[in-house]
């Protein structure tokens, strides 16, 4: 009986190494086919050397629009550092200036150029440009265009400018009379000389081609009491009959004090034109009413350049006024 026992525990050992080995064996196999799905699901490496792309970098300048004054100290010029960097090879570096979308080429750098250092992968571009009475009302940018040996290439665009001419100013003795007479020799007229602003008479104008350019008649009524007006609107057409073409002009008066108006300098050209976007229009837009001393009024000419109107001084004797202004005007 114990014999027969040993046996059945021998065979059954048996079987039990037998049914570990076949499920080692199927184990292994299962492993081997996941490792070899494993290495097939990973990506091929490539062995060739992966181009690194060349860039362009603003070391010095910002980056939003500039405005710029002709001549100003502050503002009169254009300075801005760009870094180029080609790490598999520097070959071209074209610099354009673009007016008003149309590009023309400004500058080349390459390896033969004095400041390149032979054999380097970067070059620092220094822009030092002067704004000029050629780039008044238009909107300039340059744009630099940087090329490697393997003709990868990169852009960037910088010193985007809008550009003024520094303002004009002028101390004016205006002259009108209650009620106005159209008298040959008054200064009832401010008209425009290109950047400058004059006064003018009725006989002046008369032999003048500046009719358009007429900014502003002095007169006088019972309704508006002294005032400046736009030429298209003079009530008083005894002062506008001799004029062939009668522009607009738009005025606002502006809350200001006269220590305010003569901080202002020359090269504030813009902030003219800020002033007058961002004040109200009276009771008539193309009018300057009661005018008197320490009135401020800001202006907007038909071809849309600004300027800023002091009343200094105000006289009457009889009829007749005299006004003195001092103007700001920025073309």
């Amino acid at each position: 009986m114990t014999r027969i026992k040993k046996n059945h525990e021998l065979k059954s050992k048996r079987h039990s190494i037998k049914y570990l080995a076949v499920l080692s064996f199927i184990l292994l196999g299962l492993t081997t086919v996941l490792t070899s799905c494993s290495k097939d699901d990973e990506p091929i490496q490539n062995s060739e050397p992966q181009a690194i792309l060349p860039s362009l970098t603003l070391l010095n300048g910002q980056t939003s629009t500039n405005y710029g004054v002709v001549g100003s100290p502050s503002t009169g010029s254009l300075q801005y550092t760009i870094k180029a960097t080609a790490p598999d090879g520097f070959d071209t570096l074209v610099i354009e200036k673009v007016v008003n979308g149309s590009a023309s080429e400004y500058e080349t750098i390459d390896i033969t150029h004095p400041n390149y250092v032979e054999g380097s992968n970067t070059f620092t571009y220094n822009l030092n440009y002067i704004l000029s009475e050629d780039d008044v009302n238009d909107v300039i940018e340059f744009k630099a265009l940087l090329l490697d040996i393997n003709n990868n290439a990169d852009n960037l665009s910088f010193a985007k400018t809008e550009t003024k001419m520094p303002m004009h100013f002028e101390y004016l003795a205006m002259r009108t009379d209650n009620p106005p007479s159209a008298a040959n020799n008054f200064p009832y007229y401010v008209y425009a000389d290109y950047y400058e602003l004059k006064k003018e008479t009725i006989n002046g104008m008369n032999t003048s081609t500046l009719d358009k350019n007429v900014v502003a008649v002095l007169s006088w009524n019972d309704g508006s009491g002294l005032y400046f007006s736009s030429p298209n609107i003079t009530i008083e057409t005894q002062l506008t009959d001799n004029l062939t073409e009668k522009s607009i002009t738009k005025f606002k008066e502006i809350s200001m004090t006269a220590e305010e108006f003569y901080e202002l300098n020359i090269y504030d050209s813009f902030e003219i034109m800020n002033l007058f976007e961002d004040a109200s229009f009276n009771s008539h837009e193309e009018k300057a009413e009661g005018v008197n001393i320490g009135k401020i009024y800001s202006f907007l000419t038909y071809d849309g350049n600004a300027g800023l109107m002091y009343v200094k001084d105000l006289e009457i004797q009889g009829n007749v006024f005299f006004v003195d202004v001092d103007i700001f005007y920025a073309r």
